[in-house]
């Protein structure tokens, strides 16, 4: 069996000649499933996933919560533990996706009465088509099943002419990518790793599988060609759904949606990755994947478009995204930064001297317009009109950062890019970042922090029917040939996740997710070829033991309270205290959660609660909910400066 670091030597080496084989590729995935069928309990016949809308309806604030928070340093602290008392994480290349704790089930809207078990609550987890059941035991399955909360379910109807939206929650199973072959769900079963080997000789001497296999368009093994010669992608065929937004966030069909998105730029990966990498995404409790547009990938000539090549090909990553069940918020840009050699903007643009980049310029624009325009026609059957999973565009990208306000080309080139994406009309919101005291579009936060930016800028300078979104929370950093690798603490990222939603956000993305690798000539001035960024999910699609881990367990508490969360105001101080306490929902109900935060530098602090002590770290955040199994009373199930144990029998 090829080891994990031979295969990251084996596909180091691709990239280091500015190529992606096949067979590299192919060995580092060996390499990943390897990895992942220790364990892993695939089913036989996994039903095809769906990507249902969930119920429209009108969402007005929810009552007033009952009790009057405070705190105090009364010292009779009682934090109960949210997994194991131990807090030390092993050093693994895998890790839990769930602790080993079971959460307090909150009531559904609809008043359905939640399953028991012998053992423990269950734990389900909000999404747009229903709940996600995992075991009691907090082992995920394999497949995670989303049932249905209401007694009923309707099917979306197809006719010639048009799609029915479906208005009930429909029973759905997510993250099938194929059945009794190859690669499911990246994993080698049914016929093709013989130990550790493929059957009848493993690769031949071209590189592929013998008999002309090699990888067919969804990533797995079978008698067709490559993924990276796939050029049309079977358009999605689900319901059809309206996405839209409010002051408090995104709303699908009606339906307010906390967004927990994690960014994955395709062009970073291979083909041959994507599958794994949206499995382990939606594993996590992420449930949008977001990406950028690189404009000199896909128009290397002026006039010559590829979409459709190896790593070029979106409409491929969108449509293993729909798959999986997860939405795309689709940055168009078309200028990226990223750490992208010249942020993505063409070499032969460069070229032209009577071009100047991102000012008011008719040869410029004249080139931005065109290619925005082709991008958006090629994803047009990924739009939700169409029933696939974009379900936000940015237009331009951090123009903030480098605007001369007192120049009169930059202001007018700012609104001509505005007016652009107004003018398309693709069915979904545009947003812009790090523009603040823009009205017209969506406004957006990027940086290591942004809670207060919500009410410091975006509640007062931006639109205020719009939601706050915090575009990119840095998981990491980007490394610099010569200097040493950057490191940003699991427990940061997670107090920084959970102050923004906290405190009224309703979208978070983590930037990176999963980095990747910058293959050839692709990485900005002095940036390494690898783009590891310290994300969640490492360069070579391996879990971040301990960021991963971490995450997926805030995650996963907060999925289970992203109505009473999104459905609610805020209920707490906006303000910048050292302690604060924030309420959602009745707080005399289960329907409800609370949250903690202790903002101190320095200092541990014992908080209060409706008679409840928790001692909360210093610059962290507790979530309190009541515990239906015993008595209503409040339970600490998280914070976000402590991470737990996670053993082997955890990894997946």
């Amino acid at each position: 069996m090829t080891k994990p670091h031979q295969a990251s030597r084996d596909l180091s080496a691709a990239r280091r000649t500015g190529t992606s084989s096949r067979l590299a590729s192919f060995v580092a995935l060996v390499a990943v499933a390897g990895v992942t069928l220790l364990g892993v309990q695939q089913p036989s016949n996994p039903p095809a996933p769906s990507y249902g809308p969930g119920p429209t309806a009108s969402h007005g604030y929810g009552p007033n919560p009952s009790g009057v928070p405070t705190q105090s340093s009364k010292p009779t602290p009682t934090l109960t533990p949210v997994g194991s008392s131990s807090t030390a994480a092993t050093a693994s290349d895998s890790a839990s996706v769930n602790p080993t704790n079971t959460l307090p089930v909150p009531p559904t809207t609809s008043g359905a009465t939640a399953a028991s078990t012998s053992a423990a609550p269950t734990p389900v987890a909000s999404t747009a088509a229903g709940t996600i059941a995992t075991t009691a035991t907090g082992a995920t399955a394999a497949y995670p099943t989303i049932v249905p909360t209401t007694t009923e379910t309707a099917a979306a109807s197809t006719t010639a002419a048009s799609t029915a939206v479906n208005t009930s929650r429909a029973k759905v199973v997510t993250n099938s990518h194929r059945v009794n072959g190859c690669l499911d769900d990246g994993c080698i079963d049914d016929g093709c790793l013989d130990d550790g080997c493929l059957d009848d000789g493993c690769l031949d001497d071209d590189g592929c599988l013998d008999d002309g296999g090699c990888l067919d368009d969804d990533g797995c093994l079978d008698d067709a060609t490559s993924t990276t010669a796939t050029t049309n992608v079977p358009a999605p065929t689900n319901a059809l759904f309206k996405v839209g937004y409010d002051d408090r966030a995104f709303t699908i069909n009606g339906k307010r949606k906390l967004l927990i998105v994690g960014a994955i730029h395709y062009p970073r990966s291979t083909p041959e990755m994507w599958p794994e990498l949206m499995r382990r995404s939606k594993e996590a409790g992420i449930n949008t994947i977001e990406t950028y547009v690189f404009w000199d990938l896909h128009e290397p000539e002026r006039g010559q478009y590829d979409f459709s090549t190896d790593r070029a090909n979106l409409p491929l990553f969108l449509k293993l995204a729909h798959e999986a069940g997860l939405f795309v918020s689709l940055r168009v840009g078309p200028y990226a930064c990223a750490e992208w050699n010249y942020g993505g903007l063409p070499i032969w643009l460069r070229d032209d001297p009577n071009s100047k980049f991102r000012t008011w310029d008719p040869a410029y624009m004249d080139a931005m317009e065109s290619f925005v325009r082709k991008a958006v026609a090629v994803v047009e059957p990924f739009l939700p009109r169409n029933g696939g999973p974009i379900i936000a565009m940015q237009i331009e990208n951090e123009y903030g950062n480098i605007i001369h306000w007192n120049d009169w080309h930059n202001r007018e080139y700012l609104k001509w890019s505005i007016n652009l994406a107004k003018s398309i009309d693709a069915g979904v919101p545009w947003f812009m970042c790090q523009q603040d005291g823009t009205k017209e579009l969506i406004v957006g936060c990027n940086g290591f922090y942004c809670n207060n930016w919500i009410w410091c800028n975006h509640k007062n300078k931006n639109d205020p029917n719009t939601p706050a979104m915090f575009t990119e929370l840095w998981s990491g950093w980007f490394q610099n040939f010569g200097d040493p690798r950057p490191f940003w603490p699991a427990e940061d990222v997670a107090y920084s996740a959970a102050r923004f939603y906290v405190r009224s956000g309703a979208y978070v993305s983590y930037y990176m997710w999963h980095g990747g690798t910058n293959f050839g000539r692709t990485a900005g001035n002095r940036i390494t070829t690898t783009y590891n960024y310290d994300a969640p999910i490492t360069e070579y699609g391996f879990r971040h033991a301990t960021k991963y881990a971490h995450l997926a367990q805030m995650h996963q508490v907060l999925g289970k309270y992203a109505d009473v969360i999104v459905d609610n105001d805020i209920n707490g101080p906006p303000g910048n205290g050292d302690y604060e306490t924030h309420t959602y929902g009745n707080t005399s109900t289960p329907n409800s959660i609370v949250f903690l935060s202790n903002n101190n530098k320095l200092d541990d602090h014992d908080m209060e609660f409706d008679g409840t002590w928790v001692k909360v770290p210093h610059r962290s955040v507790t979530f309190l909910v009541r515990d239906t199994a015993d008595g209503n009373k409040w339970k600490a199930v998280f914070n976000t400066a402590t991470i737990q144990k996670t053993t082997n029998s955890d990894l997946s």
